[in-house]
């Protein structure tokens, strides 16, 4: 559960979604307001609404107004803002930029005024990385304390900004809309579909010859429609009046004014509207007098007229194109020319006469301005035009101007242009001359910048340089850098670049140190540095070209490679281990003294004389690792060796491959330890055990053949208790049997009498199999199939079925409290990794690291005592003897995840 980990003199804590997370795991004991435990009731209780509330919350506490609020007020700080930060911290170094308009507020609730109020109030804050005017609707309450003193300030708020920017903005619409319907001379008319009666505003009354009145009859109205157009008009009313037509109307007809009787052409457009029941109950609209059109267009003509005479004088490209698809109506003789084409692109489509544009955005660019009414302007464009059957690159002003007619309409638009493809190719040599000196910079794979000036302000550096420096490029772009990096002008470096300024000579050095501000503070780290002189065509001296390269990892290496070998030189010689280095490629062999005298030797001998000591019925065990390491890149053995005097002696070799740039093994460095003291004394113990479990055997399996004979015998007996007790004496003869199992099983392990079949065989497999099984002994827990990939190993498959058995079952026995466990495989790294997750009581921090060691006995839920602590040491003998790993990762109370892995075979 989220919370079951909170004490219960923290349960005002509990909930609260994120905050309520970080609030119980922040570091309050080293504030003014102490630890939880320490905290009045007041505040208590204040946090504990606070947490549990849906409703924006925020707290002010104490003289330094301490900061709490919950999970609702969160969205309110945006994002790259105040959050996490705000949490915990003193409200003025919160809030700067407002803190002259809320602390009177706060003052005011501390020396006893009434709680606030403030609705709508504009208050901008700094959030979403800058300050936004953000509207509140909030309160300021007291939060008094035992002795009736206010100690704090609850502020119960609403973020309003949304609403007051929707409501600011539909007035706006509002106005906009009515100012549009005046200014457009439009007539308004709203028809009541059960009354049946219209109203309309005074131009519509003008236009049709009405008395303005508050309501007339419908069908009055209809006589100023001509007797042509009535029914028409009738039943584009009676269709848009239908639910299923979405209740749209758009007519044009004829009106004669029933005073003047002059006539007018009109375009009504408008809308039904519906109730619940499909029943119309409004049909509203605007009417517009179109008579003017027809003149409007002839005057368009005159004015294009007068226009083609201006664009032909004009020595500009300018173009006119009508239409969707552009048609060109007008082009002068300075845009022919530029197009590279005749005199005869009038009257074409703008494509057909410039196909090459089509896929250049000009011909969507055209189509935009003509649809949206939006001007384009546009610098500098690119654009590649067919001149004489050659296609040629050009570059462009450009404008796309839409043509309205009187109406408003738009029936074109208007190119004009400039040919600047000289001006621009000047402008390109200039801009890519400081682009390639900036990219140089730039994306140099080293740290560089140049200095200008005697002041060495910083013209320009590249992110590593800002990053060696410690400053962020804001701070220290356009500035004298050692006024910032006071730092390294204290080091001297300040001077080495006057220097450099000064006589125009290099400075060069390497692995040179410098203290330098970092996150966690000062830090030393180590460059090679380079100042040139950066110098103008007329060789003066006008600033300093800075290189510098982190060799801060590399010199740090070299003094832990030392450290290294120092270290790792006395450890072999204390540990008394015999070194060797293999040339797998000649079988070439050094070893040292300790070495050739571990093998009953006074001085080298070859590789083969070496093998040749190890006793025959241990030189498959040698074999079987260097053929393992082909795999694992590691060699591990065990094996006895015979001297010259014929006395047995045990070495343990270990040692590693090291590949050449063909990933092909070159070396093989490795160690030799005497071990036969150890081997001796583990004999004697074993054998003692082995002795015992043998003798234990023939007993036991009596005693569980006639527990099993009486159980069955029994079985369906009334004697309930009689069936109870053999079968918990059924369960315990099988228990030791397993006992006994385990302890023959490490003694053959310690003594290396257990043979590794190696084979390639599928992980994820073997596991599904081992599932089934386990599945149908272990009834009370559902054991669930995770993540499987398909992943090929080289093991030993019985050993490896042998751990997964153990995993599994220990996950069963010691969460009785749940259900289910989880087995999983993944790939990771080259590794094939197994999991096997309960869900029981977890093991404490303290004893996962003895889990698997010998004899050591893990305690079940009830506190008793399982087995003998073999299983899990089996288990890790078996992973780490095909050169894999075992771990596990436990939390009390949640359960364990136990995890082994083996190399991924990556081959056919």
């Amino acid at each position: 559960m989220e919370n079951a980990n909170v004490d219960n003199k923290l349960s005002f804590l509990q909930g609260g979604g994120e905050m309520g997370e970080r609030i119980r795991n922040y570091d309050w004991k080293n504030t003014v307001v102490k630890s939880p435990e320490e905290w009045p009731q007041s505040l208590r209780t204040a946090i504990s609404i606070m947490l549990n509330s849906k409703f924006p919350m925020f707290i002010w506490w104490g003289d330094d107004l301490i900061q709490f609020y919950n999970d609702a007020y969160r969205p309110s700080l945006g994002n790259k803002g105040k959050h996490p930060a705000a949490l915990g911290q003193k409200g003025v170094e919160c809030w700067p930029e407002i803190w002259s308009t809320i602390k009177p507020l706060i003052d005011g609730v501390f020396s006893g005024e009434e709680a606030t109020w403030s609705e709508n109030q504009l208050i901008p804050i700094y959030r979403n990385g800058s300050i936004e005017d953000v509207y509140w609707t909030f309160s300021y309450s007291p939060i008094k304390g035992e002795s009736g003193a206010v100690e704090g300030v609850l502020v119960v708020c609403d973020e309003t900004t949304e609403k007051v920017t929707t409501l600011q903005k539909l007035k706006e619409s509002e106005q906009e809309l009515r100012f549009t319907i005046e200014s457009t001379g439009l007539g308004i008319w709203d028809y009541n579909p059960v009354t049946k009666t219209l109203k309309g505003n005074a131009r519509l009354a003008e236009w049709w010859g009405l008395k303005q009145q508050e309501e007339i009859e419908f069908t009055y109205a209809l006589d100023s429609i001509i007797e042509s157009d009535r029914p028409r008009v009738e039943a584009a009313i009676e269709e848009a009046l239908q639910f299923s037509s979405g209740g749209i109307y758009n007519i044009e007809y004829t009106i004669r004014n029933q005073i003047d009787h002059v006539q007018r052409f009109v375009k009504a457009q408008g809308r039904a509207w519906f109730d619940e029941h499909q029943n119309p109950y409004r049909f509203n609209g605007i009417i517009q007098d179109i008579t003017k059109q027809t003149l409007a267009r002839k005057k368009i003509e005159e004015n294009e007229q007068q226009l083609r005479s201006i664009m032909e004088a004009a020595s500009i490209p300018i173009g006119v194109y009508t239409g969707e698809e552009m048609c060109i109506r007008l082009a002068n003789k300075a845009i022919i020319e530029a197009w590279g084409k005749g005199d005869d692109v009038m009257g074409k489509l703008f494509l057909d006469v410039l196909p090459e544009l089509r896929d250049q955005y000009i011909f969507n660019q055209l189509t935009d301005v003509f649809n949206t009414g939006i001007p384009c302007y546009v610098r500098n464009r690119e654009i590649k035009l067919i001149m004489n059957g050659i296609p040629k690159t050009f570059y462009f002003n450009y404008n796309f101007i839409p043509l309205r007619d009187t109406e408003g309409n738009i029936y074109g638009v208007l190119n004009t242009a400039s040919d600047v493809t000289d001006l621009n190719l000047a402008h390109k040599k200039i801009e890519e001359s400081e682009k390639n000196l900036r990219n140089t910079i730039l994306q140099a794979p080293v740290a560089m910048c140049i200095l200008a000036g005697p002041q060495h302000i910083v013209e320009i550096a590249n992110q590593r340089m800002f990053d060696l420096w410690g400053k962020d490029a804001s701070v220290l772009k356009g500035k004298p850098l050692f006024d910032e990096l006071t730092e390294a002008a204290a080091q001297g470096f300040e001077e080495l670049v006057n220097q450099v300024y000064r006589t125009g000579e290099s400075y060069q050095d390497f692995g040179v140190p410098i203290s330098l501000p970092r996150s966690s503070g000062i830090e030393t780290v180590y460059v090679d540095l380079v100042y040139e002189p950066f110098r103008e065509q007329s060789g003066i001296v006008t600033g300093v070209i800075a290189v510098a390269t982190d060799v801060t990892s590399q010199v740090i290496a070299t003094k832990k490679t030392i450290e290294a070998e120092e270290r790792a030189r006395i450890a072999i010689e204390s540990a008394e281990l015999g070194t060797y280095e293999i040339n797998l490629f000649t079988n070439e062999m050094n070893s040292s003294q300790r070495f050739n005298a571990i093998w009953g030797l006074s001085e080298p001998v070859s590789r083969f004389e070496y093998a040749e000591r190890i006793h025959p019925d241990d030189r498959l065990i040698r074999a079987e690792a260097h053929e393992l390491s082909k795999l694992t890149g590691n060699l591990n053995y065990e094996v006895r060796i015979i001297w010259d005097d014929e006395s047995i002696h045990w070495v343990k070799i270990s040692g590693r491959l090291i590949y050449n740039n063909n990933n092909q093994p070159e070396t093989l460095l490795g160690v030799a330890q005497d071990i036969t003291i150890q081997k001796e004394i583990e004999h004697k113990k074993d054998g003692f055990i082995a002795t015992v479990s043998h003798e234990l055997r023939t007993p036991l399996t009596s005693m569980n053949i006639y527990s099993q004979l009486l159980l069955e015998k029994h079985q369906n007996s009334e004697d309930k208790e009689t069936v109870e007790m053999l079968s918990k004496m059924n369960y315990q003869v099988n228990r030791l049997n397993f006992i006994i199992q385990d302890l023959l099983d490490v003694t053959r392990m310690e003594a290396n009498k257990i043979v590794f079949r190696n084979d390639f065989f599928y992980l994820d497999e073997l596991t599904r199999e081992i599932v089934s099984e386990v599945q149908i002994i272990k009834t009370s827990h559902r054991i669930l199939i995770g993540h499987m990939e398909k992943a090929k190993v080289y093991a030993d498959k019985e050993r490896t079925s042998q751990v997964l058995t153990n995993l599994l079952t220990n996950a069963i026995r010691y969460s009785p409290k749940a259900d289910r466990v989880i087995v999983a495989i993944s790939v990771e790294d080259g590794n094939v990794i197994c999991s096997v997750t309960d869900f029981g009581n977890g093991i404490p921090k303290d004893k996962q690291a003895k889990i698997f060691e010998r004899f050591y006995q893990v305690t079940d839920a009830d506190n008793r005592h399982s087995g003998f602590g073999l299983g899990l040491y089996i288990s890790a003998e078996i992973i780490e003897r095909q050169h894999g790993k075992i771990w596990v990762k436990s939390e009390p109370g949640k359960g364990s995840k136990f995890y082994f892995s083996l190399r991924l075979h990556t081959g056919e």
